[in-house]
């Protein structure tokens, strides 16, 4: 695949996304073993996703490789073990104060990791948590249409919407009336009664 149109997946998100999360895991782990350059460009790749880092945790960990990633990964990396397991994260808060380095990481998480969500309560944990992040610290109002569409997105899976609403509506934006409110006409009927509860 060409490296030089953005759309394009990386490649370990095609081996994710075609062939599952325990393949794409095992093709790290093997380049790791074989390759650390390789196995490490794989990661750095600009075109990766957050859910694919995410599942890849594991085996990053597994090997001496965290300190070859870039810094996208790597604060990504710390954020997830700062939402997760707060009493072990490191010494640095990522999600309390403002830091330069860390608000389009946060972004990054969002607009790559709400795209396709994983099913695990943790998963969605971290991107509510990013999305509090980022409307109360980094007040970042262009980040609103998409958190609307993740929470209509996730009331059709009859997903945990209780947070990102309350972060929402935190923002006192006029904007999020407005974005609610575009799918009150919609032919999806638990598109359009949750609008008419939000309103």
């Amino acid at each position: 695949m060409n490296a030089d149109y953005p759309n394009d997946d990386s490649y370990l998100d095609r081996i994710r996304i075609n062939e599952g999360a325990e393949q794409c895991k095992s093709d790290l782990t093997a380049a790791l073993r074989m390759d650390t350059r390789r196995a490490v460009a794989l990661l750095n790749d600009r075109r990766l996703t957050f859910p694919c880092l995410y599942l890849l945790r594991e085996p990053i960990a597994q090997h001496p490789v965290q300190r070859y990633l870039n810094t996208r990964n790597l604060i990504a990396l710390r954020v997830i073990d700062q939402i997760l397991d707060p009493k072990a994260s490191s010494e640095t808060d990522y999600l309390s104060s403002r830091r330069d380095e860390v608000h389009p990481v946060l972004k990054w998480i969002l607009e790559t990791g709400s795209v396709e969500e994983l099913p695990e309560d943790e998963y969605e944990e971290v991107l509510d948590v990013t999305v509090s992040v980022l409307i109360n610290i980094y007040k970042d109002s262009s980040i609103l249409p998409l958190v609307v569409d993740l929470i209509f997105r996730r009331n059709r899976d009859e997903s945990h919407i209780h947070d990102l609403v309350w972060a929402l509506f935190r923002f006192h934006d006029p904007q999020v009336l407005r974005l609610i409110a575009q799918r009150l006409p919609s032919s999806n009927a638990k598109d359009a009664e949750l609008a008419a509860e939000l309103l």
